[in-house]
């Protein structure tokens, strides 16, 4: 049977639009009363005072890491935001992409929910902060399945009350990897938060016995959960072998 929370989240909405842009996924993530997809990278923007429409919804970091921002400047804002030292943040460089990786642990970024890695992407060309992924798995701290699959479902309601445009958003829907969607939303300037789930076991064929061929088999969930915001998924800052170069 599938996971109640996981039924749950299923039902809060159905596909809006956007799924063929979506871009590739890079890496990040934050509370809901803190998170990144907002002009100020903290609350959303709020209604003015006449009653009119609320500020549309941008995507400018997360927290105080904002995209743009050097790796001086970044371990500035990770140290400030979650009250490491510069030792606890770890580097890593990607041989493929050619990008650069800071990423640290953090214990209940969400309340209640498990620790967190969070990583900030820098890019090939311009050593700028470009993507923030942030990841909560059972690997991490033998956080329980219903845990993440709340955290899941925590996230998902925040970041559908956000004021994006009804046009650039997408919820609830399979990914060709197996993941599933639970939100996207982009904002003017096409920048991207994405929220995912994958891990989950694939339940066996319907009207088939446990064993029998085709039935399949039923393995255990493995939750993990990305909150990502991306500064540019359509021409990421990636390292790419040029036309006619071989």
């Amino acid at each position: 049977m599938m996971n109640k929370t996981l039924v749950a989240l299923f039902a809060t909405a159905a596909l809006v639009v956007g799924l063929a842009d979506h871009g590739p996924a890079f890496a990040a993530a934050g509370t809901p009363s803190n998170t990144g997809t907002t002009s100020a990278g903290g609350s959303a923007a709020p209604a003015k005072e006449d009653g009119a429409k609320p500020v549309p919804a941008t995507v400018e970091g997360f927290r105080s890491a904002k995209f743009g921002m050097g790796e001086e400047d970044l371990r500035k804002a990770i140290r400030a935001d979650f009250g490491v030292k510069d030792t606890d943040i770890e580097r890593a460089e990607n041989p493929v992409e050619r990008t650069t990786a800071l990423s640290v642990t953090v214990k209940d970024l969400l309340p209640g929910g498990g620790p967190a890695r969070v990583s900030y992407i820098l890019g090939y060309a311009t050593k700028k902060l470009i993507h923030v992924n942030v990841l909560w798995a059972r690997d991490l701290g033998d956080t329980p399945n219903e845990t993440l699959l709340a955290n899941a479902s925590t996230l998902q309601a925040y970041l559908s009350e956000q004021p994006f445009q009804p046009d650039n958003v997408a919820m609830n829907a399979p990914l060709p990897d197996g993941s599933v969607l639970l939100f996207r939303g982009s904002d003017a300037r096409s920048r991207v938060v994405l929220l995912t789930v994958s891990g989950l076991a694939r339940q066996a064929e319907p009207g088939k016995k446990p064993g029998a061929k085709g039935a399949g088999k039923e393995a255990e969930d493995r939750p993990v959960i990305r909150l990502s915001y991306i500064a540019n998924p359509a021409e990421p800052d990636i390292f790419r072998v040029k036309p006619g170069q071989f």
